[in-house]
């Protein structure tokens, strides 16, 4: 699946969404407001050729200008982030991550998500056909979250019910 078309499934078609770009050897970190997944995707594109790590955020703001909780406005997925390598709470390897989530999703009847390679992990997304509002989504994102510790399914906690959570951009460094 093309980038482009994957911000559009996530994202939607209008709202507010955030590109959040950091440099860690020159400390530098950028926030910036864009109204369409295709200006989420260039600026991201930008942002990676110059040198930063580039992600965005999952939720339709508001309000361009922050992406802090109380300003998202809806949400069009649900998400996890598998960290893979050494560690707790780590899966060993990519496919010991994804094999593992086929696992979970057969365990508890979840439909199949979309996957993709963060770089070193792998994100889960599981794509809604339309937009839920913050409180909705985040009864079920905290049921999703419960049901992977109680599963003893290691994803990375602080993400799964972070509603103003941004991820890495696909296809970016």
């Amino acid at each position: 699946m093309k980038t482009e078309h994957f911000l559009d499934l996530v994202l939607g078609q209008q709202g507010n969404y955030c590109v959040f770009a950091a440099n860690a050897a020159a400390d530098r970190r950028k926030q910036k407001f864009y109204t369409s997944a295709s200006h989420v995707l260039a600026a991201a594109q930008q942002f990676d050729n110059n040198g930063y790590d580039a992600y965005y955020s999952l939720a339709c703001l508001t309000e361009a200008g922050s992406r802090k909780a109380d300003n998202v406005h809806t949400l069009k997925s649900f998400f996890l982030d598998l960290d893979c390598g050494e560690g707790d709470n780590k899966f060993p390897t990519q496919v010991d991550a994804v094999r593992r989530l086929k696992d979970f999703c057969k365990q508890h009847r979840l439909p199949r998500p979309t996957l993709v390679n963060s770089g070193s992990g792998i994100h889960v997304y599981w794509i809604l056909d339309a937009p839920v509002y913050k409180d909705d989504w985040l009864t079920t994102a905290l049921r999703l979250k419960k049901l992977c510790a109680a599963s003893d399914f290691p994803v990375d906690p602080a993400v799964t019910a972070d509603i103003s959570r941004v991820l890495r951009v696909p296809d970016t460094h």
